[in-house]
């Protein structure tokens, strides 16, 4: 929601600074942080290893989205471990709610509703200012 926030205010200014952000998908855990881990969470941790990606891709995915030329004038959007822009959800409830809990071509809705980004918009400047 910052993220819309703050591409929409320094494109107000007629400042050239893009503003993007990257859905964080899984990616494989150290040992180190898999032993800090209840049983139950380390067990899961380690299943999840076998296929989670290496922190290295996503190392990868951030330096994408900050030289890409093709998304050199791309500002205020979420991209995710796929490079793919990733669109407010349409619907959610039901299947497509569970799609968007698990999937990676949307985000919630609410995320995109105007009222809401004003409102973390002020609580953010209103902390900062604490």
């Amino acid at each position: 929601m910052l993220t819309f926030k703050m591409a929409e205010q320094f494109k107000s200014r007629g400042m050239a600074i893009k503003v993007n952000a990257l859905q964080i998908n899984r990616v494989k855990l150290s040992k180190a942080t898999i032993q800090k881990m209840s049983f139950l969470w380390r067990a899961l941790a380690r299943i999840q290893n076998v296929v989670n990606p290496l922190p290295s891709g996503m190392a990868d995915n951030y330096f994408y989205i900050c030289t890409a030329e093709e998304i050199r004038n791309v500002t205020g959007s979420l991209f995710n471990h796929k490079c793919e822009l990733v669109q407010p959800a349409s619907r959610e409830k039901g299947v497509a709610q569970l799609k968007n809990i698990f999937g990676s071509k949307s985000y919630p809705g609410y995320a995109a509703n105007r009222e809401q980004i004003e409102q973390v918009w002020r609580l953010s400047n209103a902390l900062l200012e604490n």
